[in-house]
């Protein structure tokens, strides 16, 4: 596999560094990706080391990585490399901030005129930074002079929007970009897509080691028919016809009347006195088991997965409220199918 990332940043952040490798590998790298959390030095090294392999013309490349990234004289890296370096390559680097930072609003004249030069046909593959997409910098006007930009890209483009959550970001951009989360410095990885992506093939007893007796339980899981859409991404079952496309309306209802009837093995179980988080993460880790290392590495899936997480912490957070479990998890269920049929969309 290509090397497009420095040990450096590997180490520091393994799943994004795995993540965007195999995307690159497998030619699968999507045009815009919001970049969540708080490690904004990590978020620049990577859309930077992005930017060196995508236009790096050494010839050792492929097998050493980019010149911009290994430890050798400036003057002996190619010309794009040491523009990316110095953020000043004319075509393949552009940072979306105020220039003379006299506002707090990115200027709609800046994202009007990178559209503009995006527009403009070039042999570099071009690297857009946002470095706050929070809607109170990153505005509504500002944001809909690129928006076309990023649903009609011409050539290879990268946009690359930073923040430290995506509730902070303009629907507007969210619905078109992947999601990656950055970890913190010294954060541990941990949690079944970190996990997943590392090919890890213990993941139930890892995270469920404190309620080992609800393993072979979850193990159980992947047999009700909820999990059938699962099995579908994963080669593991043939996909129906109506999966091929968004679903219709009583394709929807089904899911949602399968969905209800696994929320009732989930209420038992949490009735049982099983603590109801390791419950709502067998759930979860059942859906990765399911759908396997190789799904997780695709864009569009990882993105899902990522969301997925998102909801199962809410379910946690209403039932440790005065939410009844059927309605916490009802709602999470029915949430959970919404998110596989936009995934499907």
């Amino acid at each position: 596999m290509a090397v497009v990332f420095n040990s450096a940043l590997i180490k520091s952040q393994p799943t994004v560094t795995t993540f965007f490798t195999s995307a690159l590998a497998q030619g699968k790298l999507a045009h815009a990706y919001l970049f969540v959390g708080g490690n904004v030095e990590d978020k620049w090294l990577a859309a930077r080391q992005i930017a060196l392999y995508l236009n790096c013309t050494d010839d050792k490349r492929e097998t050493l990585g980019s010149c911009g990234i290994r430890e050798i004289a400036n003057e002996t890296r190619c010309q794009s490399c040491r523009w990316i370096l110095e953020g000043k390559h004319p075509q393949a680097w552009f940072e979306l901030k105020d220039p003379d930072a006299t506002t707090i609003k990115i200027p709609v004249e800046r994202a009007r005129q990178i559209s503009a030069e995006l527009a403009k046909t070039s042999h570099y593959n071009r690297v857009i930074i946002v470095e706050d997409a929070s809607q109170e910098i990153f505005h509504r006007p500002a944001a809909n002079a690129l928006l076309k930009t990023i649903e009609e890209p011409r050539g290879v483009l990268f946009f690359a929007f930073f923040a430290r959550s995506v509730d902070q970001v303009l629907t507007t951009v969210v619905s078109r970009c992947q999601v990656v989360p950055f970890k913190q410095d010294g954060q541990a990885l941990v949690g079944p897509i970190a996990l997943a992506v590392q090919g890890s093939t213990d993941t139930l007893p890892r995270l469920l080691k404190d309620h080992q007796e609800l393993i072979p339980i979850v193990q159980s899981m992947k047999n009700r028919k909820f999990f059938d859409w699962s099995k579908a991404r994963s080669g593991k079952q043939r996909r129906l016809p109506h999966e091929m496309h968004s679903q219709g309306p009583s394709e929807k209802a089904f899911a949602v009347s399968e969905a209800l009837e696994f929320g009732k093995v989930i209420v038992g179980l949490i009735g049982d006195e099983h603590d109801s988080d390791a419950v709502i993460d067998g759930a979860v880790l059942t859906e990765l088991e399911i759908i396997g290392t190789r799904a997780v590495l695709e864009p569009k899936i990882s993105g899902y997965l990522s969301n997925l997480e998102n909801l199962a912490d809410e379910a946690k957070m209403q039932l440790r409220g005065y939410v009844t479990k059927k309605a916490a998890i009802d709602s999470f269920l029915i949430e959970w199918v919404n998110l596989r049929s936009r995934t499907i969309a």
